[in-house]
């Protein structure tokens, strides 16, 4: 999904009908945290790792820190991670992947536990953020460019520096014949 789409469906979610945030409950990043389905099937922190392609110890790491809210545990004291912990950590790592800070993710995290009253916060937060990519993204816009220039510029002395080694061949070939 592009990276705007990402942050408007983030604002949809996060300003949303009340009723229809419930009817996505499950699945809804602005639920309680803990929020479990009964008889929801739940992973453990491998099978978490695996699927988010992040490593144990930055589950743990994340956990720790306060990104992720406490994992629930199974007897044996395992984690166990439900859907919206899944989909959770999935917004985090899109929001790492853009380039947001810890620091950031962290107070956006903790806005989150706080509950309802903070949806104006979150929302306001991911728009800064989204500023933040925009800026960036046409800064990176503008890289391009020069390097679509740069290169355009080095293509241009390849074919003029083929043209003059040919030309240098055939004056050579003539010399010789005389």
């Amino acid at each position: 999904m592009p990276l705007n789409h990402f942050l408007f469906s983030c604002y949809q979610l996060i300003s949303s009908d009340p009723n229809l945030a419930l009817s996505l409950q499950p699945l809804d990043l602005e639920s309680p945290p803990g929020y479990i389905v009964d008889m929801e099937t739940t992973l453990t922190i491998q099978q978490v790792s695996t699927e988010t392609g992040l490593s144990i110890d930055t589950l743990r790491y994340y956990e720790r820190i306060g990104l992720i809210e406490r994992v629930n545990r199974a007897d044996n004291g395992h984690r166990r991670y439900t859907q919206n912990d899944i989909e959770w950590i999935r917004l985090l790592i899109r929001l790492r992947k853009t380039g947001m800070s810890i620091a950031r993710m962290i107070h956006f995290s903790e806005l989150r536990r706080q509950g309802p009253s903070t949806v104006t916060q979150r929302r306001m937060l991911l728009e800064e953020h989204q500023h933040c990519l925009e800026e960036q993204m046409k800064e990176l816009e503008q890289h391009m460019a020069a390097l679509h220039k740069k290169i355009a510029h080095y293509q241009e002395r390849e074919v003029r520096q083929e043209q003059e080694h040919k030309a240098q061949e055939t004056v050579s070939s003539l010399s010789t014949r005389c």
